[in-house]
Parts: C-alpha cells; sequence; structure tokens
C-alpha cells in the first residue's frame, strides 16, 4: 500500500487514537475524496489519522500480508464484493453499517449505486440500446466483481454469453477503462457511475467523447469494513461522525465536491443483491480473453 499523510489541520487532539484508514477505490473514485474524509474524521474524533491506499486490487490479495491481520489497518472503503471475499477467508473484519450516497438522476436518496453502460463517440450514432453493441469491443474493470455481474446477467437474460461482444479487454480501473474508450481501443463499457461523474467533473473536455447508453442499479453500496479489534467506542464514534456529516456546513461543503448526499445506515439488505447475481451467472464466464 501507498501511504499519504494526514494534513495539517487546524484541530485539538483529544484522544490517543491514532486511526489508520484505506482505500481500495482508488484511482476510480479520486483519493482527494478519502483524503477529505479522513480529514474530517480527524478533527471530529480529535485524533491523528493515516490514509493508505491500493489500487491495484479490489481487497488485500491472498498471498500477501494482510493490512488487518497485522493490525495496520483499522477502517478501509471497498467494494460489497471484496468485503464478501475477506469474509470467506476467516479475515478479522465487521461491515460498518453505514455508506455512502451518491448523487445519479436515476437515484432516491437510499444506500446503493449504479452502473453506466458507457460509449465512445465513434458508435454513438449506432447504438440506441444495449442489444446494439454486438461484436463491440468492451472493456471491463478487473476490480469490480458487481459490475462484471451484472454485465453477465444482462447478456444471459438476452440469452447470450460473452461471445456477444467482438473482444474483452481488461482494464485494471474505470479510469483506465475510461481512458481506454476515449482512445478508441474499446467502444463500450459498464462504469461505475460514481467513478464517471467524478472523471467528468475533473475532465469537462471529455463529456462529448462519452455517452451512457442505459445505468443498470441500483447495486449494493460501497461497503465500509473494520478491524474487529478496534475498540466498540470508536466504532460508534465514526458511525455517527460519518451519519451526521450532511448536517455540518463544512461536512456538506465536503459531500457535495464529491458528488455524495450524505452517509446513511445500511442493513444487510443492501447487500444480498450480488450473491443473487452470483447464483443466477455461477455456470457464465468472460474466457475467451482479449489483450
Amino acid at each position: 500500500m501507498s501511504a499519504l499523510p494526514a494534513r495539517k489541520i487546524s484541530t485539538t487532539k483529544t484522544s490517543n487514537l491514532v486511526l489508520r484508514l484505506g482505500t481500495y477505490l482508488v484511482p476510480s473514485l479520486p483519493v482527494e475524496y478519502f483524503e477529505s474524509i479522513l480529514d474530517y474524521i480527524e478533527v471530529r474524533l480529535g485524533c491523528e489519522a493515516t490514509l493508505m491506499y491500493e489500487s491495484r486490487w479490489e481487497c488485500p490479495p491472498k498471498d500477501r500480508r494482510n493490512p488487518f491481520e497485522d493490525n495496520e489497518l483499522d477502517l478501509a472503503f471497498m467494494t460489497r464484493s471484496a468485503y464478501i471475499e475477506l469474509m470467506k477467508r476467516n479475515v478479522p473484519v465487521e461491515l460498518l453499517r453505514v455508506t455512502s450516497v451518491h448523487v445519479h438522476r436515476r437515484a432516491d436518496d437510499r444506500p446503493g449505486r449504479f452502473v453506466d453502460i458507457v460509449v465512445n463517440r465513434n458508435i454513438m450514432e449506432s447504438v440506441k440500446d444495449f442489444i446494439d453493441l454486438r461484436g463491440v469491443r468492451w472493456v471491463r474493470s478487473v476490480n469490480d466483481t458487481m459490475a462484471s455481474l451484472m454485465t453477465l446477467n444482462q447478456l444471459k437474460a438476452m440469452g447470450e454469453g460473452a461471445s456477444f461482444f467482438g473482444n474483452i479487454l481488461l482494464s485494471n480501473n474505470y479510469t483506465e477503462s475510461m481512458e481506454m474508450l476515449l482512445a478508441r481501443k474499446a467502444h463500450a463499457s459498464a462504469i461505475d457511475s460514481n467513478a464517471l461523474a467524478m472523471y467528468f467533473k475533473t475532465h469537462p473536455d471529455h463529456k462529448s467523447e462519452l455517452s451512457v447508453l442505459t445505468s443498470w442499479g441500483p447495486l449494493p453500496p460501497y461497503a465500509i469494513v473494520l478491524r474487529k479489534g478496534l475498540a466498540d467506542e470508536y466504532k460508534d464514534r465514526i458511525a455517527d461522525t460519518l451519519l451526521n456529516m450532511n448536517y455540518d456546513r463544512e461536512g456538506a461543503r465536503i459531500l457535495s465536491e464529491f458528488n455524495v448526499h450524505r452517509f446513511a445506515a445500511t442493513t444487510v439488505d443492501d447487500f444480498k443483491q450480488e450473491e443473487e447475481l452470483e447464483e443466477s451467472t455461477r455456470t457464465m464466464t468472460f474466457d475467451p480473453v482479449y489483450y
């Protein structure tokens, strides 16, 4: 993991806690978002905090030291798929029952996220629906299982398999997927809507080069994962801080800057959809893959 020092801010330290935050959602989501969340938590808890990020994997890989098990990470943002993978491996983590609620044209201010089907300018005129993507070069991110499951589920509903696409290319994250679309290396992709919105915010000149064909969702929200050994007092304070962030002027400003409405409480039901998709697409695969 790469480590980013917490920025110096005006606050009085009232706790001996040194909180170690991490994220596995960079660069699809901007690292500045997580830096801002870190700053906000640091001020409200009166503690010191650091941020680590890992852009290569959806979660700590099996064949490497695990920062949760080695007591190096207290809290991390990741996909729900990544959290389930850690649970299957008996990594000592638990879910913070809080998640971010993002702005989207189809959102209804509840936990969940969307995947946008994005096409490049070359095929905008000839593509009106997903069925029109037959034979295109499709790029998928290997670091978001949910988007891949949704794609396979859509193909299954159409009576198709991965051979529906001409070629299937791989990317390491959504930023790379969008760059491949812009460079005409690929025609279309399923892109996390929050990643797309933030990319357009920092690259407004590219909006005319990409078009959203349709959106899938709402899908299970991002997971905020806690080290089990973290004291319950701090788990509760972190949850309360995030849940009340949008009621604070500075907190609301930070959330608005990164396309977030608020943080909200989650339930087990918010995460069930992925299990159903995994079962539904169990016999499907993206092989063969062309690089």
